[in-house]
């Protein structure tokens, strides 16, 4: 469990990046820096991990329609029925992102199901990008299938291994079903149960996987897009699917 600070610093740069991605008053400095310490502190959390995801696959991360701002502001104070309001009318002139965030209100507001029906038309009418993805895995875990949240987050996962929201989604999939999602081992670790690991992954013929998802940043991504839709993304969803995951009384391979 992270720590009190961290949470306090967690839910500060969360605030600046919501503010300077509407276009609010911000400090894009101060966001920086809290970046860094951020990620210093605590860098396998799901913030520091979606901002690694952003930066590395953009794509993924579309900046917001102005129009939305109105409703994010509002589902920020709590409004949340004036925003949903507001959101139904743009989901309704088709303004990219509203379904989903009209989805993220219905949601605060207790409605799942509600939010998962919206989640749905997002990924029919947008494509299903991880974002929506990993939203909809959210709802199925909130329904008790943790099978199917395991699933979807594991296809947020093989279109972007570095983002941590569905990260964290197929962690707590795993724990719901009894079972355990091992960290990423990392390229540099060679301890015996990261080899028995690596050596785990190479029979399944998953290295390349585990390769590409340990070292994607911005500088490898075209590498990494070449590689994943030609073919690799198969790797990824089984990497991120199963190959990871064991059952909870496992203490490690081999």
């Amino acid at each position: 469990m992270s720590a009190p600070g961290t949470w306090t610093l967690a839910w500060t740069v969360e605030d600046l990046r919501f503010r300077l991605s509407h276009g609010l008053p911000a400090d894009a400095h101060r966001l920086r820096a809290l970046e860094e310490s951020f990620e210093a502190e605590d860098p396998s959390h799901p913030l520091v991990l979606n901002r690694k995801a952003a930066l590395a696959l953009p794509e993924h991360f579309p900046p917001p329609d102005p129009a939305l701002t109105d409703a994010a502001v509002a589902f920020r104070k709590g409004e949340y029925t004036a925003a949903a309001a507001r959101l139904t009318a743009l989901a309704a002139r088709r303004t990219p992102g509203a379904l989903a965030a009209l989805g993220d209100v219905l949601l605060a507001m207790g409605q799942a199901d509600e939010a998962e029906r919206r989640y749905q038309e997002a990924r029919a009418r947008d494509g299903a990008g991880p974002t929506v993805l990993a939203r909809l895995a959210r709802c199925r875990l909130l329904a008790g299938d943790a099978r199917a949240a395991a699933g979807l987050s594991a296809e947020a996962l093989a279109q972007n291994p570095l983002y941590g929201t569905a990260r964290a989604i197929r962690a707590e999939a795993a724990d719901a079903r009894g079972r355990r999602l091992l960290p990423l081992p990392a390229p540099d670790r060679l301890d015996p149960q990261t080899k028995a690991l690596l050596e785990h992954l190479r029979g399944l013929g998953l290295l390349d996987a585990w390769r590409h998802s340990a070292t994607l940043c911005a500088a490898k991504a075209p590498s990494f897009r070449e590689w994943r839709d030609g073919g690799g993304e198969r790797q990824l969803l089984t990497l991120w699917g199963e190959a990871l995951e064991v059952d909870e009384r496992e203490e490690r391979w081999g």
